[in-house]
């Protein structure tokens, strides 16, 4: 995919000397959609992209497409921009929005820029690292003393506070809140923590830890069901894929890790 792409760029793309750097535009002629990997925007307005070129390279290769909710429009096409910038340097070109139904929609395009640039489309900014990759940043969060829907199962909950109270919905508003679960345990002694959480692209990343009691330990003989809530911080709005890495932990070593995920979408 990656060969196909680039050969295109060398037959029909043209170079567009908006600044002191050179960047290059070509629409992607196809009857299929793209399926970009990352999104960003909100339920109004949103913005796909997909990065094509390698970490640390010195060009940034993107493809990039987006839409507008308008069903009141009247006109059959309308301009937005394309900004990419730097704190000392900056390029701006005029993109056409097309109606199709209740949206004006951005056909695919494939940018090429230097690397050390940010990137802006119908005033949304993609999350692209300055080196060319997907830029990995800490999402801020805080523990929330919250309690699950579904204290049985293993997974997780998305939801948002409420009154003091969890509210089980994927849109979540500003601060989402996301229930790891790790299920029903023969005893007491579980600990559930949360080691970091990191945002790449629309992808939010959360990584955990359940360490199971030691043999020695003394632990309540009932069945408990650890789980632990988080609220997330300083999100853009958009959609986000949600991903849960637990490693399970026995007698101090890892011997497994268990995955969940989900879908949440702040406005």
């Amino acid at each position: 995919m990656k060969v196909t792409i680039l050969i295109t760029v060398l037959i029909v793309s043209t170079a567009l000397l908006g600044s002191s750097f050179l960047v290059n535009i070509t629409p992607l002629l196809s009857d299929q959609p793209f399926q970009f990997q990352n999104q960003a925007g909100s339920r109004t307005s949103s913005i796909g992209y997909t990065v094509i070129s390698n970490t640390g390279s010195n060009s940034t290769i993107v493809v990039l497409g987006g839409w507008l909710f308008k069903p009141s429009g009247e006109e059959e096409t309308i301009e937005t921009s394309l900004e990419i910038y730097s704190e000392n340097d900056s390029y701006s070109k005029k993109l056409t929005l097309v109606r199709e139904g209740m949206y004006y929609t951005l056909k695919p395009l494939l940018v090429s820029y230097p690397s050390g640039y940010s990137l802006k489309v119908m005033g949304i900014e993609a999350k692209i690292s300055t080196d060319g990759g997907e830029e990995v940043i800490e999402v801020n969060y805080l523990l929330v003393d919250l309690v699950a829907k579904d204290r049985l199962s293993a997974g997780i909950e998305i939801g948002l506070e409420k009154e003091g109270e969890f509210v089980r919905t994927p849109l979540t508003g500003r601060e989402p809140v996301i229930i790891i679960k790790a299920g029903s345990k023969p005893t007491g002694g579980y600990q559930l923590s949360i080691l970091n959480v990191k945002l790449s692209g629309d992808q939010i990343q959360v990584q955990a830890k359940l360490k199971s009691p030691d043999k020695d330990d003394f632990v309540t003989q009932a069945f408990t069901y650890p789980s632990i809530a988080i609220k997330l911080l300083d999100l853009t709005a958009g959609e986000y894929k949600i991903l849960v890495n637990m490693d399970v932990e026995v007698d101090s070593s890892k011997v497994k890790t268990e995955q969940f995920s989900g879908t949440l979408y702040v406005d």
